[in-house]
């Protein structure tokens, strides 16, 4: 498993996938990301999983995680770039980290 505070890691490494419709949520200014809509799940759901990733709120922070998840999720994001076949197939990268209290 990968985890990484750098938001920029993930967005250098998986790039979002312009070839596909947008989002009936963000449009065409946040490509490659998709919401709850039926039009954008059934994106998500047709993409191909290794390019599928879900952003998810969690204890301590914003996260994205590789694969199709559902709780805690906020957003979905497809890459242009799928992750490597590789034996443990997880990848989660922390995107925001809350703020000490």
């Amino acid at each position: 498993m990968i985890i990484t505070p750098d938001a920029d890691v993930f967005e250098g490494r998986y790039p979002p996938d312009t070839s596909l419709p947008p989002s009936d949520e963000y449009g065409t200014d946040q490509t490659g990301y998709y919401g709850k809509s039926e039009h954008d799940l059934a994106i998500v759901q047709t993409a191909n999983p290794k390019c599928v990733w879900s952003m998810i709120d969690g204890d301590d922070g914003f996260y994205v995680t590789s694969g199709f998840r559902v709780v805690n999720w906020q957003i979905y994001y497809i890459s242009s770039e799928p992750r490597p076949d590789v034996e443990d197939d997880f990848e989660e990268y922390q995107l925001l980290e809350d703020e000490p209290e």
